[in-house]
């Protein structure tokens, strides 16, 4: 049970790790032992972050750990399937593995090599809105993965035959697993670029040509876009003096790393057995969607109860009730909470619910879009249901108390994961983008890891309603349900 625990909260996006080039294999990275007799819990681990951003715009979390002689580097890069052109959709996946290839300084494969030559480990993960390169290194390869680190985004090869083989370990890769269809998830987090399949290698990839191959590497992986985080015995501060010369020589720029907030939901499409136009039109905002149908509208209600934001999608079973989790640690942790708080909740007595009333509730724990799903069954009125459950997990409700002791177990579980140098610069990869409180050019401060990284943020039970706003409110929810037979 801890296992998959650490595994839903500690490391990995939704979508799974990027699949190994057969040229270079790579292994995902496995915690190491934690060693006792530290500063933090037991653990070697220091409780200071020094954050920084460089003048070439990269932004550098530095953390110690002594538990072992290793260190752990994961350049945590602000772009995912999200950022694919509508003409390209796969693009950004399959330009992390052309990213394996090399360039003037680096031969295809040497940042692989460089990692597992030494007995290290090295791997790539895709998400729908970031890439993260992740090494585990002898702490004496720490310089050569830093080097490496500070080669990888210049100039890419766009080598017509490189490209091709990048193309074929993309097209190897699982596809994604969320719960909800890529227009479903487009619609709840109000971002269009979601609503393909992220992982798709078709003919459009393939007839790209090399200069627009080159402008799409150069706009997509910048290190101004970029997080560095770096994880080793040496003092943070010393780490920070030990890296910076390697990015020196960069030209000036400010910060884009995109805070991947979300937008205003355009009209969704009709589903296949709508006509267009029939409805009453959503109150949904923003600018208009790709996926969007011209003349669709949304039914308004769909059942006795439903929300404005019931939007009805064919081949949908029964209701879904759906919410765009914060893209900060502190809003997926506390998601997390919920999620196990109310998969724990005991059913009301008759006439509160039916006797066979059930509802369940799944976490897809992306770092930057993540989702809360709720699935109610056997129930008149689902809305209704969930409002109640809510309602009991709210401050002052009957199962507060469980809330907070399910979010007591996922602080211990985050502070499990940060007893290795690997488990902490992973966490620390999927901290908020920015610190909204700092400029955006040539900054130090330092931050307590457990800032960073939502567990201070379990430890005050007001902190919910202003890391994960509307996580106990149904009305913040979008409903997903098939549409009513039109006559």
């Amino acid at each position: 049970m801890l296992v998959a625990l650490l595994s839903l909260l500690a490391a990995a996006p939704v979508t799974p790790a990027a699949t190994t080039p057969t040229t270079a294999p790579t292994t995902a990275l496995a915690p190491a032992a934690a060693v006792t007799g530290g500063t933090v819990g037991g653990t070697g681990a220091s409780d200071v972050v020094v954050d920084a951003v460089l003048p070439c715009g990269l932004r550098v979390l530095t953390a110690r750990d002594m538990s072992l002689p290793v260190a752990a580097v994961v350049l945590a890069l602000e772009s995912g399937s999200e950022d694919d052109p509508p003409e390209l959709p796969g693009l950004v996946h399959a330009l992390a593995y052309q990213l394996l290839q090399g360039n003037r300084e680096l031969h295809p494969g040497e940042s692989i090599a460089v990692a597992q030559d030494a007995g290290g480990l090295h791997s790539l993960h895709t998400g729908l809105a970031q890439v993260r390169f992740e090494s585990l290194v002898p702490v004496t390869r720490l310089d050569a993965m830093l080097w490496v680190e500070s080669q990888r985004l210049l100039a890419p090869t766009t080598a017509p035959q490189r490209w091709q083989q990048a193309l074929g370990w993309a097209a190897a890769d699982e596809r994604g697993g969320s719960r909800l269809r890529p227009e479903a998830l487009a619609y709840l987090h109000g971002a269009t670029g979601l609503g393909h399949d992220g992982r798709a290698v078709g003919k459009p990839l393939q007839a790209l040509a090399e200069a627009a191959l080159a402008a799409q590497l150069a706009a997509k992986f910048t290190y101004a876009r970029a997080t560095l985080v770096v994880v080793a015995p040496e003092s943070p501060e010393r780490l920070q003096g030990q890296l910076r010369p390697l990015f020196a020589a960069l030209p000036q720029t400010r910060r884009t790393a995109p805070l991947r907030r979300t937008g205003p939901r355009p009209q969704p499409p009709v589903p296949e057995s709508m006509s267009p136009g029939s409805g009453a039109a959503s109150p949904g905002s923003g600018a208009a969607s790709p996926a969007a149908t011209s003349g669709a509208h949304v039914p308004e209600s769909m059942s006795p109860g439903s929300g404005p934001n019931t939007v009805p999608l064919s081949r949908q079973r029964g209701h879904t009730f759906a919410w765009a989790v914060p893209p900060t640690p502190a809003g997926a942790a506390w998601a997390a909470a919920l999620c196990r708080a109310i998969n724990r909740q005991k059913k009301a007595p008759e006439p509160e619910e039916p006797r066979k009333a059930r509802l369940g509730c799944d976490l897809e724990n992306d770092p930057r879009r993540g989702v809360l799903i709720l699935r109610p069954s056997n129930a008149d009125d689902p809305w209704a249901l969930v409002r109640a459950r809510l309602a009991r997990l709210a401050p002052g409700g009957a199962d507060a108390p469980l809330l907070q002791a399910q979010a007591q177990a996922i602080a211990q579980a985050l502070r499990l994961a940060q007893r290795t140098p690997q488990g902490l610069a992973q966490q620390l990869a999927q901290a908020a983008v920015d610190d909204p409180t700092t400029p955006q050019t040539g900054f130090t401060r330092q931050h307590r890891v457990e800032d960073l990284t939502g567990v201070s943020a379990l430890a005050d039970p007001t902190s919910l309603q202003r890391e994960a706003p509307g996580l106990l409110r149904v009305e913040d929810a979008v409903v997903f349900t098939l549409p009513e037979v039109q006559p």
